[in-house]
């Protein structure tokens, strides 16, 4: 989320009609054998995995399987636990490169601000959360974040709807760059849906 990021989770229950690129198992300790084959069957058309931490899958080595020994959410969420300023510094950058961006909608904010993307009534929105200058016990009102820049391939059009938190509705007009139009937020206090 704080990487802008577009993911989707997925359950036992809904492997099996998973779509997407690349499948994290984050200390994954029991499989099922129905969602040991529906693995093998991502991997056979061409999915990647990334396992991190422990894992009781039973997939053989392969290109598209990646493996990180230790769980980087683990290590990243107790440096924000630890100091949320300096812990939103220190991304997990090997987890972040083992997995393939999805280029239709990029989202260029700082890693104070979180990011969640969702279809709603088949439409795409991005659900913005500004974590900017908090500070557990002293400061419960965030730093407005600026510049943050939505990016979205040129057919989709040359407007966006913003809502900020607690605000109105309002169209922003975007500026075509190449083949993608490029949408600036207004500053960002607590929270937006664009």
């Amino acid at each position: 989320m704080q990487a802008h990021r577009e993911f989707q989770v997925v359950t036992p229950d809904t492997l099996a009609e998973f779509q997407g690129q690349v499948l994290v198992l984050p200390s994954v300790s029991i499989l099922s054998a129905t969602e040991n084959e529906a693995l093998k069957t991502f991997d056979e058309r061409g999915g990647r995995t990334v396992i991190t931490g422990v894992t009781a899958s039973g997939l053989v080595s392969s290109p598209r399987i990646v493996r990180i020994s230790d769980c980087p959410s683990t290590a990243y969420l107790g440096g924000l636990q630890r100091d949320f300023a300096q812990g939103s510094q220190k991304m997990p950058e090997q987890f972040l490169q083992s997995l393939k961006q999805n280029d239709e909608i990029l989202v260029d904010a700082p890693s104070t601000v979180a990011t969640n993307f969702g279809r709603v009534n088949g439409l795409p929105h991005i659900f913005v959360a500004n974590f900017g200058g908090l500070i557990p016990g002293k400061f419960a009102l965030p730093v407005p974040a600026s510049g943050i820049r939505i990016s979205v391939p040129a057919e989709a059009g040359d407007s966006l709807m913003y809502l900020a938190f607690l605000g109105g509705t309002q169209t922003l007009r975007g500026m075509r760059r190449g083949n993608r139009t490029e949408f600036i937020l207004p500053p960002v206090e607590r929270g937006a849906v664009a």
